[in-house]
């Protein structure tokens, strides 16, 4: 039983913590403040972008289950680790696509692309569904603790984040501090953290 919520736990963690990362929260965040949405219809876009995010991140492991299950398990945590590590410095470098969704104005659905495709799989996902499998707890459980993790902390910050482009400079000073590619350093260190000690449960 401490196995398990200690389990569910870090999954909740890992998926509100990969999710600061700015290309997950920003674009989206933007893209509502565009359109002036309210929040309703906010919370439905973050249940659609972030979902198909989490959606595209299983299809992703479950193409490779077999093989990544098929190694020792020192060797998995290597390559889960530097996979994670190596697509969030990816992520930070495509970033630059957010200029995309600043100049495609509240009314093109171009802009709707640019948040989408900045999002991506949810390669986050794939070593705490490893680890799970490998303690014979199935994937729904983690995938569920991944998903309110990544869905409540997503939400949150695409919220606050419509409040800061209202005030003066606040949208210029945080494109300013993310397009320097330092806010992804501290995300990823502490994603990968948690993802190891979760790997190293038994």
């Amino acid at each position: 039983m401490h196995q398990l919520t200690s389990l569910v736990l870090l999954s909740a963690l890992a998926g509100a913590v990969h999710v600061m990362s700015p290309d997950h929260w920003v674009p989206a965040s933007l893209f509502t403040w565009q359109r002036r949405w309210p929040l309703r219809r906010t919370l439905l876009f973050v249940l659609y972008a972030l979902g198909l995010h989490l959606g595209l991140g299983l299809a992703v492991y479950f193409a490779f289950d077999e093989w990544l299950l098929s190694l020792d398990p020192h060797r998995m945590i290597v390559l889960s680790m530097g996979m994670v590590f190596g697509v969030m410095i990816l992520r930070s470098v495509r970033f630059s696509g957010i200029q995309k969704v600043q100049q495609l104005g509240p009314h093109r659905w171009w802009g709707l692309v640019a948040v989408v495709s900045l999002l991506g799989p949810c390669e986050s996902l794939i070593p705490v569904l490893m680890k799970s499998r490998m303690l014979g707890y199935g994937y729904f459980v983690p995938f569920l603790a991944f998903s309110v993790g990544t869905l409540t902390a997503g939400a949150g910050l695409i919220a606050s984040g419509r409040i800061v482009w209202n005030r003066p400079f606040g949208l210029p000073r945080l494109l300013s501090w993310v397009d320097r590619r330092v806010a992804v350093l501290p995300i990823a260190a502490g994603l990968i953290l948690g993802l190891r000690f979760l790997l190293r449960l038994s």
